[in-house]
């Protein structure tokens, strides 16, 4: 199941996912939640895409890749070599494509720049820095930050200049 959420959509016509911990009860909305049964380009279109172009605008994005272990997160991301029925790309190699071609056809000064990282229970890691362990924190504002578990500096973030670089 891939959960989707952005700021396209009143959170109240969203479905509700409850988490209870012993602190309190926490309530998050998702505009989308996809089934099994969808394949990585049913995803791509109906979820990604809009974030891709959002992205062209000028706003940050992110996608989360949500389930338990083994339900096919990691194919749904990364996509599969022997993915057949249109799962062979991952929705990432896809978005990657998608703005590559249209910044391209922009012209100079855009750029894609990517971070990912895997949250599994307390803890999170940069998949792009060999599992560095990560912090979560919240920000002055409200807003959302990850850095690094130790020392300085935040998530890795790197330059693609093509789908293959992921």
């Amino acid at each position: 199941t891939l959960l989707v959420h952005t700021h396209r959509q009143a959170a109240a016509t969203a479905p509700d996912t409850t988490a209870r911990t012993r602190e309190k009860v926490h309530t998050y909305a998702f505009e989308r939640v996809h089934p099994p049964s969808d394949d990585n380009h049913i995803v791509f279109s109906a979820s990604v895409e809009p974030l891709v172009r959002d992205a062209l605008s000028g706003r940050q994005c992110a996608c989360f890749a949500y389930g338990y272990t083994g339900t096919g997160k990691s194919t749904t991301v990364y996509g599969s070599a022997t993915g057949g029925g249109g799962n062979a790309k991952g929705v990432a190699v896809l978005a990657a494509e998608l703005y590559l071609q249209a910044a391209g056809n922009l012209g100079a000064g855009y750029g894609v720049r990517v971070s990912m990282c895997e949250v599994a229970g307390k803890e999170c890691r940069d998949l792009l820095a060999d599992g560095a362990p990560l912090k979560v924190r919240t920000a002055g504002n409200g807003g959302v930050y990850v850095r690094r578990a130790a020392g300085n500096g935040g998530i890795t973030r790197r330059f693609v200049s093509s789908a293959a670089d992921f």
